[in-house]
Order: C-alpha cells, then sequence, then structure tokens
C-alpha cells in the first residue's frame, strides 16, 4: 500500500506526538489514513510484523544509485516507557531512495546517534522506510548489549551498543540505475 508523502506530512502536522493515526479501508477497499478512528479502521502498528500481515500488495519497484543519501526525515517518535521507570523511545524515520546495504547500516547508525541525544533513555529504536512505502524493512536498536529487551535503569553506558538489521524478505524491490 502506498501513501503520498503529502497525506503522510499533513497527518503528522495536523496531529500532535499524543495523537495516533488509522489506517482505514473505505467501501470501495482503498486504503486512507486519518487522525480520528473510524469504521474499517486500524491504529497503525509499529511492529513489523504486523505491518507486513497487513498488506500483501508487492512493494514498489525503487532506484538504487551509486551515491548514499545519508540524509533521513523523522516522520515520528514514539515514548515507549515501560514499569519501573524504564524509558524507551520509538522512532520512524525515511529514505529518499534506496541504498545499498551498508549505506543504510550508516543512515540507521547516524539517526542513532542524532536521535539519542533528543531525551534520555535507556533504548532507542528506529525504523526505516523507504519514502512511498509504508513497511519499515530496516531498524536499528541502542540498548544495553544491542538488545532492546535488555533495557533497565542504572545500565553502565559500556555495555551499550547499536544492532542493525534489514529484513532482506520485505525490502523493496531494487533496480540499479548504473550503466552497463
Amino acid at each position: 500500500m502506498k501513501i503520498t508523502l503529502s497525506i503522510l506530512a499533513f497527518l503528522l502536522v495536523a496531529t500532535t506526538a499524543e495523537s495516533q493515526i488509522y489506517r482505514c479501508t473505505d467501501k470501495n477497499g482503498k486504503t486512507y489514513y486519518s487522525a480520528e478512528p473510524g469504521p474499517n479502521c486500524a491504529l497503525l502498528s509499529n511492529s513489523v510484523e504486523q505491518q507486513q500481515a497487513a498488506t500483501e500488495q508487492p512493494l514498489p519497484e525503487k532506484q538504487v544509485t551509486d551515491k548514499p543519501d545519508p540524509h533521513y526525515k523523522l516522520l515520528q517518535s514514539e515514548n515507549m516507557d515501560a514499569s519501573g521507570g524504564i524509558k524507551r523511545t520509538l522512532y520512524h524515520i525515511e529514505v529518499a531512495f534506496a541504498t545499498k546495504d551498508a549505506d543504510i547500516e550508516s543512515i540507521l547508525k547516524q539517526a542513532v546517534k542524532d536521535l539519542k541525544r533528543k531525551r534520555v533513555v535507556d533504548a532507542l529504536a528506529v525504523h526505516l522506510y523507504l519514502k512511498g512505502t509504508d513497511i519499515s524493512y530496516a531498524h536499528a536498536d541502542w540498548a544495553p548489549y544491542g538488545e532492546w529487551s535488555r533495557a533497565e535503569r542504572g545500565i553502565p553506558a559500556s555495555v551499550y551498543e547499536t544492532s542493525v538489521t534489514i529484513r532482506s524478505e520485505i525490502r523493496p524491490i531494487l533496480r540499479s540505475t548504473k550503466s552497463n
């Protein structure tokens, strides 16, 4: 399912950080997004597995270029604090076009470096989307030993690592623009 950047930008600007976005289906089966729940609407999920299950359409074909774009756009952030005072934040970012795995890893690590300055946390996750898609195919966790689930209060900074996962089975189909 594709969403246009203008619709997503409108929803993100029109809603506050605490509000939620819903994926809805009209009577003709077309998908649209709303800040208000309604019939045939579901709260957008942050789970890659749930997002993957929600769509059965193939992902769009995107271009790969020789020059990586180190820039990303922050789409959304969510505080996912847990009991015991554990502070976690989940960020959603997008890149303008598909790049090689090494470039995606570099972009995610830079995003972690940038975003961990926004809020003191015990764990941070960054989900990466390709512009024009709604499935995160790569993510990074900055947490003790690189594992989101091991976040606790008072863990020394020396055990924090950034782990990156690129899910090739749901990665958008890539096509090279490089001439042969």
